[in-house]
């Protein structure tokens, strides 16, 4: 029994052993098992971490998509392709569009140059190598000049010679400008750019400076802005354009322009010998009165369009026969003509320059008297002329009276003399144009008088005749002094009669009575006075009747006058030529 209790007792011990590997077993298996499920759930949260990455994409967008930052998103979208957009736009469009050409005509003198005649051809040698250094030398100032980036080039187109030496230059510039810059392109501004580089050069007050080595007289500079038909009609390729040249004093050189030449806007440049000037004569004119928009004529006192020496213009026919003078020895004639039967007659030649200065001795009769003329009379006055008259009466109690058909004197303001600058005995007048006599007194035995041009342009000539008078008494016994200067008698006053030719004897009268019948016509105050004075129009009727030119009568354009007083532009033709109804 013992030894089977030991051995009971043995495989007991030995169940047991066995039951406590088995448990060992089991434990390995667990924590193994443990172990496998820990590394899968750190593989599960692993994998989790790698789909969770998408999220923070989707909350990305989300937080991109929200309202204010889709706003935000559109605009600079827009905002950017506006710009490309817009840069396209002014690449291929409108920076084409923007730019456009300034063009420019100019002129001055060269000093201390020697004129050749070799000059006045544009293809001889010795044209193109003065315009060549010319040229140069105005290209560099501009191109160092704060308009460089605009600057273009400049064309020398004439070379001639003038009455105060050396040689005179015309010539164009050309500018390409964008529109946002055009009021920098003043020709004040382009003028000022030349005028400055010589000013530095000036010495002992002589107007005569250096442009880059160039000898140019200061005060000859002139510039005027163009148009693009004005430098594209003058150059040299141009089919109409005409140089004339009067080679010999007072001889006449025909010329003759008609509509068949082919063009419609031509040019006839015209010079004479150094020292003298150049006086047109226009024999006729056809061409259709169009304000010239289609047809005219425009005279420059120079060999290039240039608005600053424009002499005189016809819009309009002429039939009877006129001259204008130059201030100089060049002229440019412009005719711009329509299809049609167009044509110009007429002739220039050279003169001299006249020397206006007289010294007069009147009589002591007032009956006795003379005449004293405008400059170069009967041709247009020129805008600069002068003249002078030294008067002396036979005693110290006789002064001067200047009788004129179509002028008056009066003093000087503030403003300036538009149509002649006077200096009597060191007082100042200035001329005006009216339509009827005046009578300019000078108290003075011997009065020295001065006459000088002061219009822009060409101007109506004036006559004068002189005569002694009384200075104690201006008008005979019995007579009324007009404010024209004109004596009347006295009788003649307040008669309804325009006697003084500006009514002034008609002054401070009463209102004359209404006479409207049969027997008794309208007084003349009343009758064309645009009023009907009489029921049945007595006073207004007749209107168109010539009469004597005064200052309340309308004087048309052939010179006759009528009684209407406003016939002008009233869409009635009163005058046998009606021209009170053109121009209007």
């Amino acid at each position: 029994m013992g030894t089977k209790w030991k051995e009971t007792e043995q495989t007991e011990g030995n169940d047991g052993d066995a039951s406590q590997q088995g448990a060992a077993s089991i434990a390995d298996v667990s924590v193994e098992v443990a172990t496998v499920d820990h590394t899968l759930q750190k593989l599960r949260r692993m994998y989790r971490k790698t789909r969770r990455r998408p999220k923070g994409l989707k909350r990305l967008w989300a937080y991109l998509l929200n309202v204010p930052h889709i706003t935000i998103i559109i605009t600079a979208v827009v905002f950017v392709v506006v710009v490309i957009i817009w840069s396209l736009l002014w690449v291929f469009v409108f920076r084409r569009e923007s730019y456009s050409g300034a063009y420019f005509a100019g002129m001055f003198r060269v000093a201390n140059v020697e004129f050749i005649p070799e000059y006045r051809q544009a293809e001889s040698h010795e044209f193109v190598s003065m315009a060549t250094k010319i040229q140069h030398v105005v290209s560099s100032v501009y191109k160092m000049s704060s308009v460089a980036r605009l600057y273009k080039q400049a064309v020398i187109s004439d070379l001639s010679n003038n009455n105060k030496g050396g040689v005179l230059v015309h010539f164009w510039m050309v500018f390409i400008v964008p529109q946002l810059k055009t009021t920098a392109m003043c020709e004040q501004c382009i003028e000022a750019i030349l005028r400055d580089s010589i000013y530095t050069s000036l010495k002992n007050r002589s107007s005569v400076g250096y442009l880059l080595g160039l000898p140019v007289d200061m005060d000859s500079i002139l510039i005027n802005r163009v148009q693009r038909t004005d430098f594209s009609s003058n150059t040299a390729d141009s089919q109409c354009v005409d140089k004339l040249y009067a080679n010999l004093p007072e001889v006449s050189v025909p010329l003759n322009v008609y509509s068949s030449w082919g063009g419609v806007n031509c040019h006839v440049k015209l010079t004479s010998l150094a020292g003298s000037l150049i006086r047109l004569t226009v024999t006729s004119l056809l061409i259709e009165p169009t304000d010239c928009v289609n047809d005219g004529l425009t005279v420059y006192d120079a060999l290039l369009p240039m608005r600053g020496r424009i002499l005189h213009r016809l819009c309009a026919p002429v039939s009877s026969s006129f001259s204008i003078v130059s201030t100089s020895n060049v002229m440019l004639l412009s005719f711009r003509m329509t299809s049609g039967n167009k044509s110009f007659k007429g002739h220039f030649e050279a003169i001299a320059e006249e020397i206006c200065m007289s010294q007069i001795e009147t009589k002591s009769e007032p009956d006795i008297s003379g005449q004293i003329y405008s400059p170069f009379y009967p041709s247009l006055l020129p805008p600069q002329c002068s003249c002078s008259w030294m008067f002396k009466t036979p005693n110290s109690n006789l002064g001067v009276a200047l009788q004129f058909q179509n002028y008056v004197l009066k003093q000087k303001d503030m403003k300036g003399c538009n149509d002649g600058w006077w200096k009597v005995n060191k007082v100042i007048f200035c001329g005006m144009y009216v339509g009827y006599h005046t009578m300019f007194r000078i108290p003075s035995h011997s009065p020295e008088i001065e006459f000088r041009c002061s219009s822009q342009n060409s101007a109506q000539p004036f006559q004068a005749s002189y005569t002694s008078y009384n200075i104690s008494q201006p008008c005979p016994e019995g007579q009324f002094l007009c404010t024209t200067g004109l004596c009347v008698k006295k009788s003649q006053l307040c008669d309804g009669v325009d006697d003084c030719q500006d009514e002034s004897d008609e002054d401070f009268c009463s209102r004359p009575t209404v006479t409207c019948g049969t027997k008794s016509p309208p007084h003349p105050l009343l009758v064309c006075n645009g009023e009907m004075d009489c029921t049945d129009g007595a006073d207004e009727i007749n209107c168109t009747q010539e009469t004597s030119c005064s200052a309340i009568s309308y004087q048309c354009r052939s010179g006759s006058c009528i009684l209407k007083k406003n016939a002008k532009c009233d869409d009635i033709p009163d005058c046998r030529d009606n021209s009170d109804e053109k121009d209007c």
